[in-house]
């Protein structure tokens, strides 16, 4: 009996060493594991030194700063030339190198960019530190590079909005987004707010916001760089800073000289060599618009968000939040295939001058939505504001068959023969306070960037940077506000329709497939 309780209390003993012995080790190791990824950061700390640091020795100074700021979200405004794209790709290399299974996304305004610039920038960094694909194997097709590690760096355009949610609910270490001058606001905040900010929530890794001030002092970037305690630090440099791009202002002389400008004073050369945010609306198709005059924000409950867009509540036929009278309603349809479906709503009040957008619907580009979809929320507008006259940019077969296949009332042909002229009307609706149009809504971004192309000044062709999807749908529908505000047009009927159709040309020019793909659509 003794002998039993002495063996017992033996292997209590035994189990009670056993898990201070356990202890000790899991402690040595939570030990060893922390001195571990203290070298390693050292070492990575060390090898982003390095990477900014010229054959001459002099130190790219403010890039190393933004780069080994401790701060999770920082926010950077640098110049062409300045080295961002660098230094953002040495920093998503440094931390798939030196932090095992590291989870590492870059995204820049389009996949176009990135596959045109982007990756050649990505594997100058991998040559110049001697990274082989023994060590990181790029995989452009799939957008990544693979390390032997376990990491992984994901370059991305962001307006691939459907692989973008890819990462909703996905863990990343580091996120950057590059460009964010020239991506527009109602895909940056989205997608920060709600994608990149939850997946860098567990490993609290950096979230860095870099560009070069855009034309105008508006939208998402410029809110977060001027706003007041917005949870950034903030940094910025230009080429001039720079040690690896020498003589700078060589380099401004000549292409002072090239353009026949003065440097000193251009608005285009001191943004984007200088970073500073000058507005210039030399180019711009609609240079009145003014977010502080043009621009409404609905109170709360006075907007339904709906995928893609927005409508204005009503009650009693009365849109919430704006003047009470007899309201109007027309909507404008801009279809699209390569380019964006845009649907826009707009209404007007007899006892107020002013012409509102009170709903939108705008589908990503190469969405490639069926006629049906597009029906759909057409019903779904009418459903809300009531039976309305409808202008779309289509053929004449394609205005048959959606007014006998989905029941289309009141759908005319879009009047696009006059755009400089209709922009001019739009932009003096801008000038005297008269348009409104929805906080951060696309066509709030489509009259902040859309611009003439420098090459076409005469010609007034849009510039391919930006596609104004949205203002042309909003335009062909203020067709029934003014023509509300003018005598009756005197022309034929026949004369109207034939001039309707004359432009199909210049339509051709900038989406050949938009016109096409409705009438196939169709049938």
């Amino acid at each position: 009996m003794a002998s039993r309780k002495i063996a017992n209390m033996a292997a209590r003993y035994r189990e009670q060493a056993e898990r201070i012995a356990q202890r000790d080790a899991e402690e040595a190791a939570r030990g060893q594991a922390v001195l571990d990824a203290a070298k390693a950061e050292d070492q990575r700390q060390t090898w982003l030194r390095r990477a900014c640091t010229a054959s001459d020795g002099r130190v790219h100074e403010k890039a190393l700063a933004f780069a080994l700021d401790p701060a999770q979200a920082r926010i950077a405004v640098a110049g062409r030339q300045s080295g961002k794209t660098w230094i953002v790709f040495c920093l998503l290399v440094s931390y798939a190198l030196f932090r095992p299974g590291a989870q590492c996304l870059y995204l820049s305004f389009s996949a176009a960019a990135v596959q045109r610039t982007t990756w050649n920038t990505l594997r100058r960094v991998l040559r110049a530190y001697g990274i082989g694909e023994d060590v990181a194997k790029p995989d452009a097709q799939h957008g990544r590079v693979q390390f032997a590690n376990g990491s992984t760096i994901y370059a991305l355009g962001s307006h691939t909005e459907d692989y973008v949610e890819n990462f909703r609910g996905a863990t990343l270490d580091i996120a950057v987004v590059d460009e964010a001058g020239a991506t527009p606001s109602n895909r940056l905040r989205p997608l920060v707010d709600e994608v990149l900010a939850y997946a860098l929530r567990v490993s609290r890794g950096p979230l860095l916001i870099i560009g070069t001030p855009p034309r105008k002092r508006i939208g998402w970037f410029a809110e977060q760089w001027f706003g007041i305690d917005k949870g950034y630090t903030r940094h910025t440099w230009t080429g001039e800073d720079n040690p690896f791009v020498p003589d700078f202002h060589g380099f401004l002389a000549a292409e002072a000289k090239r353009r026949g400008v003065d440097w000193r004073t251009d608005p285009t050369m001191q943004r984007e060599n200088f970073c500073k945010w000058v507005d210039d609306v030399s180019f711009s198709v609609v240079p009145a618009f003014d977010p502080a005059r043009n621009a409404w924000t609905p109170g709360p409950g006075a907007l339904e968000e709906i995928p893609d867009g927005f409508m204005v509540r009503l009650e009693d036929r009365q849109p919430v939040g704006l003047p009470a009278g007899n309201w109007t309603f027309a909507m404008g349809i801009d279809p699209g295939s390569r380019d964006r479906l845009a649907v826009e709503v707009l209404g007007w009040g007899d006892r107020s001058d002013n012409v509102y957008q009170v709903a939108e619907w705008v589908a990503p580009r190469n969405k490639q939505n069926p006629t049906s979809v597009l029906a759909a929320r057409v019903r779904a507008f009418e459903e809300r504001f009531g039976e309305m006259a409808k202008y779309v940019d289509t053929s004449h077969n394609a205005l048959n068959d959606l007014a006998k296949d989905y029941q289309m009332s009141a759908i005319q042909a879009a009047r696009k023969v006059d755009r400089p002229g209709q922009l001019a009307r739009v932009n003096d609706l801008a000038s005297l306070g008269r348009l409104m149009v929805v906080n951060g809504s696309a066509l709030f971004e489509d009259l902040i960037r859309t611009e003439w192309d420098e090459s076409y000044r005469e010609t007034r062709v849009y510039s391919r940077a930006w596609h104004p999807d949205a203002l042309d749908a909003f335009r062909y529908g203020l067709a029934r506000y003014w023509n509300e505000a003018q005598p009756p047009d005197p022309k034929t009927k026949e004369q109207r329709t034939k001039e309707a159709w004359e432009d199909t040309s210049e339509q051709e020019a900038e989406d050949p497939d938009m016109t096409k793909e409705l009438d196939r659509a169709m049938g």
